[in-house]
């Protein structure tokens, strides 16, 4: 067995190391994924997040499961890819996950704020999901009561920041003011942002890295110049050039030493531009596979009237256009892993349910998810500890059917139709492409790990 990819530093500490029984009989975990790969052969394990490549003897030995316990069985055993035939796995993924919310949450203490320093932007998208918001700019008193917020509710700790908008640039003196109060008041933090980039310059990356604390940006494109320029549609009409801008900024952002992912935004519009694109990038863009990665996703919903044929055109195009954009070496190592399904973190894999993060509206609201942050969806104020505890619970509710317990998706699963932008229940058809679209991306992923 060799280890591609280890387990999640919190599951491999928590669980330890299985113990075998020498009188049971094992079988696979439902959370493993076994392929056989150009010849060879992987796991993946979604309950540690390990992923591993077998012998050809130990491949052979998975086939016959379940068996009686055998030498040959105890490391995968040890390392949770296989049971007793009446074990519980549901009960300890769930038991896993409980133990890290409760482990890992502080009453009333967060360690992750997405803040916006306004709603507002300076770009027109027709895709955006915040199109007919209101456009809110944080004010000077409103900036000092989130550092007075994030103080108190930090309890000291190193804590993560995250600009979010709207353009977070357009309200640069929020971010500035934050930044110098957490710095003057000796709370350790790093910063991570989602912005479009064209308020950066070389002066304002550098700001970036040692003022504001940013490691990681990650900037949209939509097309080649004259496609991205219009699908941009940026209010300030005396700029020549924004597309170009952008590139500049993104390589004064990496000279930094920042880490920019780039998101690809695929549509019926632009989804053969995007080569060209990627071409280009490979050119104009530093190399730093420490410190760039480019990934695709569709800006399409998968609403309940997509059509099944639609929703694997869709997928299909994704899957080409990610291995187009590796082989052009645009594609970070660790990021690559994610991307290609190898998803490590704990529990559901959204911020929405975990209890350590919140979101600051530019008005001083409070939510849990950046991307519903309509007033329905906020729970409560910097200003008050009270809370509506029906939106806040919302977030960590679990609609499960029979099939969950059978699914290998079940330990890092938000629930079917949990979440307000998954449309779509989870029917037969979407659980068997899923799976098969989740092999593509392994044996993809083991073909860049190997």
């Amino acid at each position: 067995m060799r280890i591609l990819s280890k387990e999640n530093g919190f599951i491999n500490k928590v669980l330890s190391s299985q113990k075998s029984k020498k009188d049971e009989t094992y079988r696979l975990s439902i959370f493993c994924r076994v392929l056989e790969v150009d010849g060879s052969y992987i796991v993946f394990n979604n309950l540690t997040k390990a992923f591993v490549e077998l012998t050809e003897k130990e491949a052979k030995l998975l086939e016959k499961l379940p068996l009686k316990y055998c030498d040959e069985l105890e490391e995968f055993i040890n390392r949770y890819f296989l049971f007793p035939l009446d074990y519980n796995e549901i009960k300890l993924a769930d038991d896993v996950y409980n133990f890290y919310k409760m482990t890992h949450t502080k009453k009333g203490a967060f360690s992750s704020y997405t803040i916006f320093p306004t709603s507002a932007c300076n770009a027109r998208c027709y895709y955006c999901f915040e199109e007919g918001a209101k456009h809110i700019t944080m004010t000077p008193q409103v900036t000092e009561d989130v550092i007075d917020f994030i103080v108190k509710k930090s309890f000291g700790n190193k804590i993560r920041i995250n600009w979010f908008g709207g353009e977070p640039l357009c309200n640069m003196k929020s971010i500035d003011r934050i930044s110098e109060a957490l710095r003057d008041k000796g709370i350790k933090y790093s910063a991570g942002m989602t912005s479009n980039a064209l308020l950066f310059d070389e002066n304002v990356a550098k700001k970036a890295k040692e003022l504001w604390h940013l490691d990681k940006i990650q900037v949209t494109l939509d097309g080649t110049e004259d496609v991205y320029n219009r699908i941009k549609d940026y209010k300030d009409k005396s700029l020549k050039s924004p597309f170009k801008m952008v590139i500049n900024n993104i390589n004064y952002l990496i000279q930094n030493g920042i880490f920019v992912s780039i998101r690809l935004n695929v549509s019926d519009e632009n989804s053969e531009d995007l080569y060209d694109l990627v071409r280009y990038l490979s050119t104009a863009l530093i190399k730093d596979k420490n410190l760039l990665n480019i990934y695709c996703i569709n800006v399409i919903d998968y609403s309940h009237k997509c059509s099944d044929d639609v929703r694997v055109t869709n997928d299909d195009r994704l899957i080409k256009l990610t291995k187009f954009i590796a082989e052009n070496g645009l594609s970070a190592n660790e990021n690559y892993k994610f991307r290609m399904g190898l998803n490590t973190s704990v529990g559901r894999g959204c911020m929405a349910t975990n209890p350590e993060c919140c979101v600051i509206g530019p008005d001083g609201t409070l939510g849990r998810c950046e991307h519903f942050f309509e007033e329905e969806h906020t729970y409560g104020s910097i200003y008050s500890d009270e809370i509506n505890q029906k939106e806040y619970d919302y977030w960590d509710e679990f609609k499960r059917n029979d099939y969950c317990d059978k699914c290998m998706f079940r330990s890092s699963c938000q629930g079917d139709s949990h979440c307000p932008n998954f449309y779509n229940d989870c029917d037969e058809f979407y659980r068997k492409y899923r799976l098969e679209r989740t092999d593509e991306f392994l044996k993809e992923a083991y073909r860049r790990l190997k």
